[in-house]
């Protein structure tokens, strides 16, 4: 990944973090982006209630009007940008220290993350369908 493409989603990326680690315990939303992330219009209407959640909080989400376009795009470029979002998030998580990992013990939050990752959509799928 070179540096201009991490440029280019700096400001998604520092969106979608603050928006996570906004929370007590940021499991539930890190799901919602797993499952959203690979999704052109399931990460519109993520980052649109991001945003929306940190305005409302009294926070000042990041402008990321220079980056949407390429990031939501249908297609291999758009597939491949919203790829590499996903790596740049979970670094910026790990960088933060954020709690959303958890100890295996069987329980009610491990079926939850399981069933976040098995959710996860990648490519142009129904959805997008639907959205243009």
């Amino acid at each position: 990944m070179d540096d201009d493409q991490l440029g280019r989603l700096k400001p998604a990326r520092e969106l979608i973090a603050e928006w996570i680690t906004q929370e007590a315990n940021p499991r539930g939303r890190f799901n919602d982006y797993v499952r959203a992330a690979g999704s052109d219009y399931l990460l519109q209407k993520l980052l649109m209630t991001a945003s929306a959640r940190l305005l409302l909080d009294g926070r000042q989400p990041a402008d990321i009007t220079g980056v949407a376009p390429a990031l939501l795009a249908r297609g291999p470029d758009g597939r491949r940008l919203r790829g590499l979002l996903f790596f740049d998030v979970v670094a910026d998580l790990v960088a933060r220290g954020a709690q959303i990992g958890f100890k295996d013990d069987g329980g009610q939050d491990s079926e939850q993350a399981d069933d976040a990752v098995a959710a996860m959509r990648f490519g142009d799928e129904e959805e997008s369908e639907a959205y243009a």
